[in-house]
């Protein structure tokens, strides 16, 4: 549930196109068979008509799955389910093993260049770990880490190995 609320404000598409099937109106303009709409889900997910305070993460909100960030209807995202999952799994297992992760330096987000995607190339953290080590693919690391993940091509560099 609370996840729900990191993809509305955060939506992993921007935007999405698709053709009108048949005349119709949308919001008072006329629309003919074959027309082009640009879904906006980042405008969507935002709408104060909507979501009251729609620009705060609100992790208490009523309906928190009530975002168009994984579509609607026919072109609902076949992967959302395993997209939840793998991300419940990932927060789990870090805030498990860690007792504090904060952002490193002035610029730790960086954004690809993208006005269709939105994701990070890299986020830059500081974390101290729990138990003072980590594990990953016989990767040991004692104390405090400084851990740049890679975010283009996935936590670390695909093989179980963060760049540190």
């Amino acid at each position: 549930r609370r996840g729900a609320q990191v993809v509305r404000l955060e939506p992993p598409f921007n935007f999405h196109y698709r053709a009108v099937r048949r005349p119709c109106e949308l919001a008072g303009y006329a629309l003919d068979a074959g027309d082009r709409l640009m879904l906006g889900w980042a405008s969507a997910n935002r709408d104060p008509a909507l979501f009251e305070d729609p620009d705060v993460l609100r992790l208490d909100r009523k309906h928190p799955k009530k975002h168009m960030s994984f579509g609607r209807g026919a072109h609902f995202c076949i992967g959302a389910p395993l997209a939840r999952l793998e991300a419940r799994v990932i927060l789990e297992e870090v805030l498990a093993s860690t007792s504090q992760i904060s952002l490193r330096g002035d610029d730790p987000l960086r954004y690809a260049r993208s006005i269709f995607i939105r994701r990070l190339e890299r986020l830059d953290l500081d974390v101290l770990l729990r138990d003072g080590e980590l594990a990953a693919e016989g990767l040991a690391i004692r104390g405090e880490m400084k851990i740049r993940a890679d975010l283009a091509g996935g936590l670390g560099d695909g093989n179980g190995s963060f760049q540190v």
